[in-house]
């Protein structure tokens, strides 16, 4: 299965998110809303770890919205901290944020 045209531009439209560095324990997201979903960028002041919280954190934004999260990626930013990309449904952001303030508790409001 290739790849349509649409899934390529979201990933690139996610992709270009990746430029916020944060400090320790903040945070900064940049969503852009295409309509029936918005893609997010989620810089995250938390060492990745490999990895290790991923699914943890997929599966609380995942169960705290009406309809999941899709084109999900998990990753080290270029100092080594947390890099959140997905897709969710519109008018899901406060569900989100309480995703995330459930996964990273220790993390501030940031830029």
């Amino acid at each position: 299965m290739h790849p349509t045209l649409t899934t390529l531009t979201l990933l690139a439209t996610a992709l270009s998110y990746a430029t916020a560095q944060v400090a320790p324990n903040t945070q900064s997201c940049v969503a852009t809303d295409h309509g029936a979903f918005a893609s997010y960028g989620v810089n995250i002041g938390i060492t990745w770890a490999d990895g290790a919280g991923c699914d943890s954190v997929y599966n609380e934004l995942s169960g705290n919205t009406a309809n999941g999260i899709t084109n999900w990626q998990c990753e080290a930013d270029a100092n080594g901290n947390t890099q959140l990309y997905f897709n969710a449904p519109v008018d899901e952001g406060g569900d989100l944020n309480s995703a995330l303030e459930n996964q990273y508790p220790t993390v501030e409001g940031g830029v």
